[in-house]
């Protein structure tokens, strides 16, 4: 006979920490956010452009999702309300600012990389891809946020066309349409700044 205490527990599901944060218990609460702590970083970080402004709208959209949990509807998507929250939030923050504060878009002194010369293995090359990356976060900086928050989503994290629309509040079409020109505007500003790293059409 076998003894439960042996057999392997089943994860437990986000709706169960929501409904027992939503009784109060902060545990519960503090699991949620340990589980898309990352997630809301990144998209933060995509959208305000620093690491520093990143951290803020982490900070308020934790505490946007911690006020709102008692309105979120059973049947929705969780992530999809998270994406929400954060990109209401980073928009929120980039209109009181007025702008964005990025890092410098140069990785060497005289203009963007070289594809050929990025190390082929080893920790140098990664140490250049994460600076790449850094700069192409802040590149995107210089997309209106509508269209920003479009690639972040599409681009970047893959959602579908419909579950953007859902998120940032408009139709599928106007979706596609800041897609495409999203990315004609980062194809244009990845030829201009890091020549060879724009992809193809």
């Amino acid at each position: 006979m076998t003894d439960d205490r042996d057999a392997p527990r089943a994860p437990v599901s986000v709706e169960a920490f929501i409904a027992r944060a939503r009784a109060g218990d902060a545990a519960a609460f503090d699991e949620i956010v340990r589980r898309y702590e990352s997630l809301v970083l990144r998209i933060a970080r995509r959208m305000t452009g620093n690491r520093e402004d990143a951290l803020d709208v982490s900070q308020e959209s934790f505490l946007r999702i911690y006020r709102s949990l008692g309105r979120f509807g059973e049947g929705r998507r969780f992530e999809s309300w998270v994406y929400r929250i954060v990109v209401n939030a980073s928009m929120d923050l980039l209109k009181k600012r007025g702008g964005l504060r990025l890092v410098p878009l140069d990785l060497a002194p005289g203009g963007g990389p070289e594809p050929e010369a990025a190390p082929a293995t080893g920790p140098e090359r990664a140490v250049f891809l994460g600076e790449v990356r850094e700069r192409l976060d802040a590149l995107l900086g210089e997309l209106p946020p509508r269209l920003r928050a479009t690639f972040v989503l599409r681009d970047v994290e893959g959602l579908e066309t419909a579950e953007i629309a859902r998120i940032l509040n408009c139709r599928e079409v106007t979706v596609r349409r800041h897609s495409m020109e999203a990315r004609e505007r980062v194809r244009t500003l990845l030829n201009k700044r890091f020549p060879g790293l724009a992809p193809n059409r």
